[in-house]
């Protein structure tokens, strides 16, 4: 019994790691190179944008399927803008201290040709939300924590929408 579960088993394992596979590049013509623009807050909070920055840049690298260089000798620039950051009390207890939070967080990427300005894509009101117990609770979390969490959860998605054309 036990010779015949290994097998199976590592057919089964096989079959899982190729259809993790990730898409295929499709950026626009004549693009092979892109850089990050100093991502512009127009939100209420302060000085959240470089760890989105920080985070995005990592993710670019760690996908490895399109290279990230410096403005200068970029085909194409990712600009981004932080619209909105909300956080919502959801959940109270008796003495009306909130016992949960949804952080809700949304952006607009624009993906720009360097040479001519011109903008071959818009994707607008990407969010990122997340609900959390207050950090006084068991479990809980605290507001910073959760805004880098929304970070590991946007970053794949704008890195997917940039090199395969959707998200």
């Amino acid at each position: 019994m036990r010779r015949l579960l290994l097998p199976l088993a590592a057919a089964a394992l096989a079959a899982c790691a190729g259809s993790g596979r990730r898409g295929e590049v499709r950026l626009p013509n004549g693009v092979h190179k892109i850089a990050l623009r100093q991502i512009v807050n127009k939100s209420q909070q302060s000085a959240i944008e470089a760890t989105l920055f920080a985070t995005l840049r990592d993710e670019f690298l760690r996908d490895a399927r399109v290279p990230i260089v410096p403005e200068s000798e970029a085909d194409a620039v990712i600009a981004i803008v932080i619209t909105r950051y909300t956080l919502t009390p959801i959940q109270y207890d008796y003495t009306l201290a909130p016992m949960t939070y949804r952080l809700s967080i949304l952006v607009d990427v624009d993906m720009i040709e360097k040479a001519t300005g011109k903008v071959f894509w818009t994707e607008k009101g990407l969010e990122g939300a997340m609900i959390y117990p207050a950090s006084t609770m068991a479990g809980g979390s605290t507001e910073a924590a959760q805004s880098s969490e929304i970070w590991t959860i946007l970053s794949p998605m704008i890195v997917q929408r940039v090199v395969e054309g959707r998200n």
